[in-house]
């Protein structure tokens, strides 16, 4: 009698606790489980050869058979644009009321994050006047053109041909038309982001390879070669050959 005094007895309610708590181990050790092959299964994608390949053959298609682009139809826009996998990203910006250079240098401000994307993003802002276009970091690296309140007027730049020339030798090649209104003093033109957003926004089916070269000719017959770690900055009357480290290479 004494030994059946020391069987512990279980109410009803202990009963269900104790299923609650073994239940809830359970529950925990299998979520454990999921959570370890869902990051085994994501490195190993992000990782695996065949994979990486796989996607940029499809961005390549993608891009192959991808409509034209059209720009939003409003008078005033923001975006900023990189290129990452391959491919080439753009995010719209609110507008706002503000004065143009008010809301660009807005834009600089608040995109700062986005200066760890490589290569370097652009920002563009349509206004009635024209397109401010700069490459995002060089607007940081000289505090003029950030705290600049002078606003952008249209250059006396101008440029007869672009074509991008890509390819083994170079024997492919296509022409690349820009908008008038991107010919704004103190913007910059053709970095690699620019590029292929123009590429993006004609009709004919192309490949984007970092492994380019753009041949221009100036209004004064003038022939330069662009690759795909410089791009032009738009002065009043002249334009500038730049590194993507901001060093000037020729007027």
């Amino acid at each position: 009698m004494d030994e059946l005094d020391e069987v512990p007895l279980f109410s009803r309610e202990d009963v269900f606790d104790v299923m609650e708590d073994t239940f809830n181990r359970y529950v925990i050790r299998i979520f454990f489980f999921l959570m370890q092959m869902y990051t085994r299964i994501t490195q190993w994608y992000n990782t695996n050869e065949w994979i990486q390949k796989a996607r940029k053959i499809k961005g390549h298609i993608d891009d192959l058979f991808s409509p034209y682009e059209i720009e939003p139809v409003e008078d005033s826009w923001k975006s900023i644009l990189w290129v990452e996998d391959d491919k080439l990203h753009q995010t719209y910006i609110e507008a706002s009321d503000e004065e143009p250079m008010v809301q660009y240098k807005k834009i600089i401000r608040d995109c700062k994050e986005d200066l760890t994307k490589d290569p370097s993003p652009i920002i563009i802002m349509k206004t009635v006047d024209g397109y401010y276009c700069n490459v995002l970091a060089e607007m940081y690296k000289d505090a003029r053109l950030y705290l600049s309140n002078e606003p952008k007027t249209l250059s006396k730049v101008r440029f007869i041909s672009v074509n991008y020339v890509y390819g083994e030798d170079g024997e492919k090649s296509l022409p690349i038309d820009v908008n008038r209104g991107f010919y704004m003093t103190g913007n910059d033109l053709f970095n690699t982001t620019f590029v292929y957003r123009a590429l993006k926004y004609q009709s004919l089916p192309f490949e984007f390879t970092m492994n380019y070269t753009l041949q221009i000719v100036d209004d004064s017959a003038n022939y330069i070669e662009l690759k795909s770690d410089q791009y032009i900055h738009i002065e009043e009357n002249q334009y500038v050959v730049k590194k993507t480290d901001s060093t000037t290479e020729s007027d």
